[in-house]
Parts: C-alpha cells; sequence; structure tokens
C-alpha cells in the first residue's frame, strides 16, 4: 500500500544526512530504507564490480534521540541480514527506485 508521505520524505531526509556524514549514498551507492529494533534503517548497496547493478555493502542502524541523529551503526553481515530485513539481495541497473523493504517506525 502507499506509504504516509511524512514517512516518506523522512526517509529522504536520513538520506540526505547519511549523504554528508556517511559518504553514502552517492551515484555508485543505493540506499532502501527498512527499520531495525524501531530505529531507523537502511540496506546500503555499493556498485557491483563485476557487472551493472549493486550489491549489499551494510545495514546502517541509525540511533536517534530528541529528534536528532546521534549514532550511526554499520553491520556488515549482510548475507545473514538482509534477508532477516527483507531486504533484497541485489538492486538491478535502471530498475528505479526500489520497492520499499520496510518501514520506519
Amino acid at each position: 500500500g502507499e506509504r504516509d508521505p511524512a514517512l516518506v520524505e523522512h526517509d529522504q531526509v536520513v538520506a540526505d544526512a547519511l549523504k554528508l556524514v556517511h559518504d553514502v549514498g552517492g551515484e555508485q551507492d543505493g540506499l532502501v530504507p527498512t527499520a531495525a529494533n524501531g530505529m531507523p534503517a537502511f540496506g546500503h548497496y555499493r556498485r557491483d564490480p563485476d557487472g551493472s547493478g549493486h550489491v549489499p555493502w551494510a545495514l546502517i542502524v541509525i540511533g536517534v534521540s530528541g529528534g536528532r541523529i546521534t549514532s550511526l551503526n554499520n553491520f556488515l553481515d549482510v548475507d545473514r541480514l538482509f534477508p532477516l530485513f527483507g531486504l533484497p539481495a541485489r538492486l538491478e541497473e535502471g530498475a528505479g527506485q526500489p520497492e520499499q523493504a520496510g518501514q520506519l517506525a
């Protein structure tokens, strides 16, 4: 179904913050929003060095307190974690924005 427009806007604000402080989300990277333990999170994908598309790189969990980002935690066990969070195993080139994998709580 349709996502709450406020959540979509929130996802973009967090993604923009990640671009600034964590050097992700550039032209070579992909971010798919999800949630972990009630906190906003993103599946982070890097360009596949063997061809087109993007492969999993990290699960980024964002600590938030008082409306501010207080921490960025990276979990690199993507083979185990991405399926648990409903994140795609791969982002194909030219597929447009990936389907929403989860909802921010």
